[in-house]
């Protein structure tokens, strides 16, 4: 395989917005959905995506690319994996500077590159790039029912610290 290369999206990665979107929808199922989409606005429950999720992610993912590393208060940051120029991993990951806390509020790889270790790879360079920042913890959030990702993620180290709880009302 060809070198994966990682980077933190900026403006002038604008014109590849539709893509980033597309990989985003075009992986992500219901079991995806935790209680962070639905705070966000990106689900309608713990079951049902947003009619407009695709306007949606697009708009955060654009507003990800004008953050800047320099900023005082929280704020969110999107990159990419390409392989020969070629988007085939995304990650939107939030820093809380006052805290030095890191979220990572998604990792997707498209369907067709699981397997290969890629999600592994690039959570390892945000690892690294968050260290940077002066991050001393990285949380994130799974979808209840998303056994694989639990999976993934305490085989890297992540254990659970909550229980989120909901009740309609």
């Amino acid at each position: 395989m060809n070198t994966i290369n990682y980077k933190w999206c900026t403006p002038i990665d604008s014109s590849s917005l539709t893509e980033i979107t597309e990989l985003f929808v075009g992986n992500v199922s219901k079991i995806y959905i935790s209680h962070g989409e639905v705070i966000d606005g990106r689900a309608n429950n713990m079951n049902d995506w947003k009619a407009n999720i695709k306007a949606i992610m697009k708009e955060e993912f654009s507003d990800a690319m004008v953050n800047t590393f320099e900023m005082q208060n929280t704020f969110t940051k999107l990159s990419i994996a390409l392989l020969d120029e070629k988007i085939i991993a995304l990650a939107l990951v939030s820093f809380y500077p006052k805290t030095k806390i890191a979220i990572l509020c998604d990792i997707i790889v498209d369907a067709s590159f699981r397997g290969q270790k890629i999600g592994e790879s690039m959570l390892k360079w945000i690892e690294t790039e968050i260290k940077l920042w002066g991050a001393k913890f990285i949380f994130l959030e799974t979808g209840l029912q998303n056994k694989s990702a639990h999976h993934f993620f305490e085989n890297r180290g992540f254990k659970a610290t909550s229980v989120v709880m909901v009740k309609n009302i």
